[in-house]
Parts: C-alpha cells; sequence; structure tokens
C-alpha cells in the first residue's frame, strides 16, 4: 500500500513544445490563410512515436491561423498511420517520401509544408541538395518562400500530368495542366510542355518540362528570352537547368525535369511580352538545333 501510495504522488517533468503567441508564428500559415479552399496539409519535420510527439503541439496551435485540415497531430492517442508514414518521410526528400507523398495527395493532402529551421531538420543537406530535388520533382511545385520555411503544391498525378493529361480527373488539376509542346532538341533533350507562372506582384516564370533523350557530356544552359509583338527580348531567365542546381551531364536517359525560370526585366517591359523564345546551348557547341515540320531552328517559340 505504502508503494501505491509513492506511486500516486510522483511527479515527473512534462516535456513542453514552445509556441509563442500566434504573431510569431512562421508566415507561411498567414499565406494559407489566404487560400480559403478546404483540403489538408502536412509538415515537415513529422514527429510520430516512439519518438517524442509534443511538437506537434506547435503544428495545432498553428492551425487556428488556416483551419486546414492536418496529417500531422498529437493527442493521448496514437494512429496505426502515424509511426508507418513517420518511417516513409524519415529520409525525406528521398525517392520513398515523394512516393509517399504523392499517394497523400491522392486521398486530398494538397500542400507540404517544409520547417527547414527547426531542430533536427538537417539544414545543409536541404540547402546543398534536399531542395533542388524537390524543384526538379513533377510531383512537389514550390510555391512559397520566407524565413526557412517552403510550402509546395502536392501533384497527386506525377509524371501522368505531363505525358498522360486525359487521365487527370480532378477539376482542381485539369486547370492545371501544362501545355503540350514536343519538341526536341538535337536528339538530346526533348520539351514536353510548359506553364506560365504570374504572380499578383507582376513576377513571371516559365516552367519547362523536358525529357532526356541521350547521356550530354556537356553542360548546356537553357536560354529563354521574352519577347514583344516585333520580337524584340524585353526579359530573359536563362540559365543552367533548376537554376544551375541539376546540370545535364547528371541527367538519366528518360528522366524527366520540372526546370522553372524567373524572368528580369522592367515591369513594364515584362508587360508587354507576348511569346517566348526557348532553347539550349554549351560553350563548346553552341545553340542546340531544333527541326519542326517548317524549318530548322535553334529555338521554339513558345505563346505567352
Amino acid at each position: 500500500m505504502g508503494l501505491g501510495l509513492l506511486s500516486e504522488g510522483y511527479a515527473a517533468p512534462i516535456p513542453l513544445a514552445q509556441v509563442g503567441s500566434a504573431a510569431q508564428l512562421p508566415g507561411v500559415y498567414r499565406w494559407l490563410a489566404r487560400d480559403r479552399d478546404d483540403y489538408a496539409i502536412l509538415e515537415i519535420p513529422f514527429y510520430s512515436a516512439p519518438q517524442p510527439e509534443y511538437p506537434e503541439t506547435k503544428r495545432l496551435y498553428a492551425s487556428t491561423i488556416h483551419w486546414k485540415q492536418l496529417v500531422n497531430g498529437y493527442s493521448g492517442f496514437t494512429p496505426s498511420r502515424q509511426p508507418e508514414l513517420a518511417q516513409r518521410l524519415a529520409g525525406f526528400p528521398d525517392q520513398r517520401a515523394v512516393e509517399a507523398l504523392q499517394e497523400l495527395g491522392t486521398q486530398g493532402v494538397r500542400y507540404l509544408i517544409v520547417h527547414s529551421l527547426e531542430q533536427g531538420f538537417d539544414r545543409d543537406s536541404w540547402e546543398g541538395d534536399g531542395r533542388w530535388r524537390l524543384a526538379r520533382s513533377l510531383t512537389l511545385r514550390p510555391l512559397f518562400e520566407s524565413g526557412g520555411d517552403f510550402a509546395y503544391e502536392i501533384n497527386p498525378y506525377g509524371r501522368a500530368l505531363v505525358t498522360a493529361p486525359e487521365t487527370v480527373t480532378d477539376p482542381f488539376w485539369r486547370e492545371r495542366l501544362p501545355r503540350p509542346v514536343e519538341t526536341d532538341f538535337a536528339g538530346l533533350i526533348s520539351l514536353l510542355a510548359y506553364e506560365v507562372l504570374e504572380g499578383e506582384d507582376g513576377s513571371l516564370s516559365l516552367v519547362l518540362y523536358w525529357r532526356c533523350l541521350e547521356r550530354m557530356e556537356n553542360d548546356y544552359t537553357v536560354f529563354v528570352h521574352l519577347l514583344d509583338a516585333e520580337r524584340n527580348i524585353v526579359a530573359q531567365g536563362d540559365s543552367p537547368p533548376v537554376q544551375g542546381h541539376y546540370p545535364t551531364t547528371m541527367w538519366a536517359v528518360g528522366e524527366m525535369v520540372r526546370d522553372e525560370h524567373p524572368l528580369v526585366g522592367p515591369p513594364e517591359a515584362v508587360a508587354l511580352g507576348v511569346r517566348f523564345a526557348v532553347g539550349w546551348y554549351s560553350a563548346q557547341e553552341g545553340r542546340l538545333g531544333v527541326v519542326t515540320d517548317l524549318e530548322a531552328t535553334d529555338h521554339v517559340d513558345l505563346s505567352r
């Protein structure tokens, strides 16, 4: 009885998560709150038993800003799904984790939020390769970045969004189908599709979807020129693919690469742009040739 009374009165420290005030929470949550649609999100780092789960309380508190459904969570009960999902996400952003995210996308999870400055997250690996691996992925589309926090839109269709658009039935994603092109650059690279992203702040980006046709011995640079009605260059977005973080000598045959190019130019000039001229060049070979039904050229024209 004495031991029972002693154990009943024993007090142990309870671990707490520091969440601060709502105003101190990351700006990514206020960005989410601007979207009134109903969907779920997942946040990384993802905490689940048998590891301590109490850091998830910060996710719950932050949800009072945006009121989206959460895959994350923390209570006295851990669903069997959570430890399994935590294992699949453990190597994020490896292929296993990306496949798990794509599966969640089919279940109504629209956004992935990455907190790269949180304790335990490998920030050096993320900045060195991780974030760029996601940038070239067809499953995760970068949407927002602020203060070490990143938001990605999860594409549940993966490559099929580009290669088999007829299989895309979700109205949300049918509105986001890239425009098909199918242009071959010197038998090395094929441009399958593209999309034009115009921001509320007047920013403009061109997203290109490439497929590697042959192993490449040289590192090529993409040139992206925004042209006005008289074909004058009014803005440019030239750079090696994936903002210089995925040289073509590393591409595997058959691989598809998402490649976003922000356009740089005076806002008043950018507004005059009506089409893009896109091509490839290297210091060794100059520009790669393109053969169309009409002529041989060194670029492809894309409408804005």
